[in-house]
């Protein structure tokens, strides 16, 4: 590898690595935000059924007032567990930028969501809880929608991807 491809290399990898942590946050927020508005729901507090036609039509706008405070509480969880998060979420995602770019396609999404519960050993040490399940979960949800990192097409002399076959 000379220095010109290695030096093209790395934003590539800078940029896979920064989707992939938005992804993350997504999928953490996204899931979070279920976990949190199940628990408050299944707490036994419930919800009253609108009484008057003012209450009915704020139903929408209540809702969405709860789903962006479930949302901003996960955000700020994520936060606060973030720096135990950062370390699993690394050897993850050094494990799939180089075993998924050695099976390649259609291996490679099995191999990351296989590879997603290294995500969640941080939760599941402490023991089995409504946190931990719901970390296993978001883990595994990421391991869905994970950038998959892509390695260079390689090309025979007919400039045909290698394993194609020429169209007659």
């Amino acid at each position: 590898m000379d220095d010109s491809s290695a030096h093209s290399a790395r934003p590539a990898f800078f940029r896979w690595l920064a989707e992939n942590l938005a992804r993350f946050a997504g999928t953490w927020i996204a899931v979070g935000t279920v976990v949190f508005a199940v628990v408050a729901l299944g707490d036994g507090d419930g919800f009253d059924a609108p009484n008057s036609v003012d209450e009915l039509l704020s139903v929408p706008f209540v809702f969405v007032a709860v789903v962006a405070i479930f949302a901003f509480a996960t955000a700020i969880a994520l936060l606060f567990v973030f720096p135990a998060v950062m370390l699993s979420l690394a050897a993850y995602l050094l494990a799939l930028w180089w075993s998924a770019r050695l099976v390649g396609p259609p291996w490679d999404r099995v191999l990351a969501v296989a590879l997603s519960p290294v995500l969640s050993i941080f939760a599941v040490s402490g023991g089995i809880d409504s946190l931990s399940l719901s970390v296993v979960v978001a883990s595994l949800a990421y391991g869905f929608v994970a950038e998959l990192p892509r390695a260079k097409t390689r090309r025979n002399d007919r400039g045909l991807r290698l394993g194609q076959v020429p169209a007659r």
